[in-house]
């Protein structure tokens, strides 16, 4: 889906097409707002250490700014994965500093030596050198990708080598996730080189050859009974409870939010409804905080107009909603 487009449409829809009206910044940040609130309905699977470029790199840059990734200071990463020239480089420090026309904090900038020698293309691949969640024995809070919004369970349990049993958090969208029973699978350890197929397969054992193959997690980092909380605050992280008794990464797939280039254009009406909900509500919300005004022959009455912003804000919220739990009209007579 073109940005562009969208910010046209969604003028349209506020009936202000000369810019009078809604200030630039509401209507990008309106839209951005859009792809998280959609996220929830149609997110895109990652694998956690995977993003993409949101703009292009050019070749000399120290920098790149990707949605996604949960790059830490001396990490390597590969940049354009894909593409014709990939190029290796080391991070050498994130930030949270979107780039000239965006408003997101799920944006990283990734500072990173040596400078690029080719340019690469907005929505090149970028990948680690270790995929997923660096955990570190002794710790308990581990930070996650800036766009995460839920694990893939089945990929998580993989990952874990044991099955774990999950259950909402106090957010809507953090959840826990209770440890509950190792694998066990015969033969499991013949087909990936750890062990043979009479060994009997089981896993994960403290110092046995035949521990899960999934990520390479040793049963000693997450023994039974732990629990593996996801607190989706501005920068979502993961509480590991008790604490992490190995070092090793948790290399899963979990649900994340697109960039807009990875929406279909058919999910445009559901996208400018849900941006301009967020219009109207901070127009709402500015105009409701001035004070009615009669004297004389002159009346203003903000509140009045504040109000029908929000009847407005509130139908666009609804029609955002409907758009995407594919809830058809009801009419009677």
């Amino acid at each position: 889906m073109e940005l562009n487009r969208v910010i046209q449409t969604l003028r349209v829809s506020l009936q202000d097409l000369n810019n009078e009206v809604y200030d630039e910044s509401v209507i990008i940040e309106g839209i951005w707002e859009a792809i998280q609130a959609y996220s929830y309905y149609r997110g895109t699977t990652k694998r956690v250490g995977e993003s993409k470029l949101q703009v292009p790199a050019i070749a000399g840059a120290l920098g790149i700014s990707v949605i996604g990734g949960n790059y830490l200071p001396g990490d390597t990463i590969t940049i354009d994965v894909l593409g014709q020239f990939p190029e290796r480089v080391t991070v050498t420090s994130v930030e949270v500093a979107p780039p000239s026309g965006f408003n997101s904090n799920l944006i990283d900038t990734i500072l990173f030596s040596p400078a690029l020698q080719y340019s690469h293309p907005k929505q090149a691949l970028v990948i680690p050198n270790e995929f997923g969640v660096k955990i570190t024995s002794g710790l308990t809070y581990f930070p996650l990708p800036r766009d995460f919004i839920k694990f893939d369970k089945h990929s998580l349990d993989d990952a874990l080598g044991v099955q774990t049993t999950s259950e909402k958090g106090i957010g809507y969208f953090d959840a826990v996730y209770t440890i509950s029973e190792q694998y066990s699978w015969l033969g499991w350890g013949y087909r990936t080189d750890f062990g043979g197929i009479w060994s009997g397969g089981y896993y994960p054992f403290i110092g046995n050859p035949l521990d899960n193959p999934n990520g390479g997690v040793n049963s000693s980092s997450f023994p039974s009974n732990t629990t593996l909380t996801v607190s989706r605050t501005d920068r979502p992280f993961l509480r590991v409870s008790p604490m992490a008794t190995g070092s090793t990464y948790l290399d899963c797939t979990y649900i994340g939010t697109p960039a807009l280039d990875d929406i279909p254009d058919n999910e445009l009406i559901g996208i400018v409804s849900y941006a301009r909900y967020f219009a109207l509500s901070s127009r709402a919300a500015k105009i409701g905080s001035m004070m009615d005004y009669s004297e004389a022959d002159v009346s203003e009455h903000p509140s009045s107009t504040a109000q029908m912003l929000l009847v407005q804000a509130k139908e666009s919220l609804e029609q955002f909603h409907r758009h995407f739990r594919l809830h058809p009209y009801i009419t009677s007579g």
